[in-house]
């Protein structure tokens, strides 16, 4: 759940204010290998009643962004440390 703080260090808005967000917003995170693996999870049985408390706690529950990793824990094979290296120097 969002904690309503916003960090000084971490911001650029340069002083700490509290989220208008807090306790109204949840962050999950999960990892796939690919966006089909993902889109599958959803489906499952036991997934769809959680996901329905997910969507009556968070306004924006229905939301859901999808992010590149740079990194997965694992090491690269070739072919994406070549990726890798890509989006380093495009978004570093």
């Amino acid at each position: 759940m969002n904690a309503g703080f916003i960090s000084n260090e971490g911001s650029t808005i340069g002083q700490t204010v509290e989220s208008p967000l807090k306790d109204r917003e949840a962050l999950i995170v999960t990892f796939w290998s690919s966006f089909a693996e993902h889109e599958q999870s959803h489906r499952s049985a036991t997934f769809q009643p959680l996901f329905k408390d997910v969507l009556e706690l968070c306004e924006n529950g229905n939301e859901e962004t999808g992010y590149h990793l740079l990194w997965q824990g694992k090491a690269y094979a070739p072919a994406e440390a070549v990726a890798a290296r890509k989006a380093k120097a495009q978004f570093a």
